[in-house]
């Protein structure tokens, strides 16, 4: 059995936490234990590694701009209403995890690797 590398949301306390900790409001945790948002998510420039909890909707914007030890886009929303953002992310060189829609514009410059729009459509609806 291999791990998937999404945490088991059985917690709900922990992720009220972490949101409240991070600046994300207007939340509500889905039925398969991800976070929705009625609004944008700007997790801009917070030192974050990775996302510790899956996002489901994001109704709103969604970045995750000049985090410099990002390293993966694993449990980022399945869908952005608005644009989405991972630039400025130096340690970033995969965009495997990133939402499968994107509303609005995705911005993926300045990061460990210069990625295609071939590699973003072939990964994402924009």
């Amino acid at each position: 059995m291999s791990w998937g590398g999404v945490k088991k949301q059985t917690n709900i306390e922990d992720i009220k936490a972490w949101c409240d900790k991070m600046g994300v409001k207007n939340y509500t945790i889905n039925s398969k234990g991800e976070i929705d948002v009625d609004g944008s998510v700007d997790l801009f420039n917070k030192d974050i590694k990775e996302l510790p909890y899956k996002f489901g909707k994001v109704n709103g914007y969604f970045s995750l701009g000049n985090n410099k030890n990002l390293i993966s886009l694993k449990n980022c929303p399945n869908e952005v209403g608005g644009y989405f953002s991972c630039s400025v992310c130096p340690q970033l060189d995969s965009l495997e995890g990133c939402p499968k829609k994107v509303r609005s514009n995705f911005y993926c410059g300045s990061c460990k690797r210069n990625f295609t729009v071939e590699e973003v459509k072939s990964l994402c609806k924009v």
